[in-house]
């Protein structure tokens, strides 16, 4: 049971680190694109061997990216790159998904209002109908209720 317990802690904190390195990656991959902007904005012939050097850096950081992917393995929803592709910012398709799981649970909470109304009254209707049965039923089911 230990062992377990101290594996977790292992996989959390070999993911934690890779969850680190990889956002480093990803902030010097930001930083090189920001340069690599800057140098091509700021083209002129002479300035070639920079447009290839900020390249060749480029290059290397998403290859340094892609040698420690497997570190911190994250699914991301398909529906994320269309928003990308589309020009969109990511953080509005989490603001959209989480606005749909916020409707879905007033929709949710409804349902379950509705349904505890309706056991409220079929209760007191069957208890006026049927009062004896009914008895029995709540008897048989509160005994249930304890085991």
């Amino acid at each position: 049971m230990m062992e377990d317990h101290n594996k977790a802690e292992d996989d959390v904190t070999r993911e934690e680190e890779g969850r680190k390195r990889m956002e480093g990656h990803i902030e010097a991959i930001i930083d090189r694109l920001r340069c690599f902007t800057i140098t091509i904005e700021e083209f002129s012939v002479d300035s070639q061997y920079l447009v290839f050097d900020n390249l060749n850096k480029l290059i290397q950081e998403y290859e340094g990216l892609e040698n420690i992917r497997h570190l911190y393995d994250v699914p991301v929803p398909n529906q994320i790159f269309d928003y990308i592709d589309q020009g969109k910012n990511p953080d509005l398709f989490i603001k959209a998904a989480l606005e749909g799981c916020l409707k879905a649970n007033e929709r949710t909470k409804g349902k379950i209002q509705a349904l505890e109304l309706f056991k409220d009254e079929l209760s007191a209707l069957l208890q006026e109908e049927f009062p004896a049965e009914f008895e029995e039923y709540k008897q048989k089911s509160s005994s249930t209720v304890q085991m």
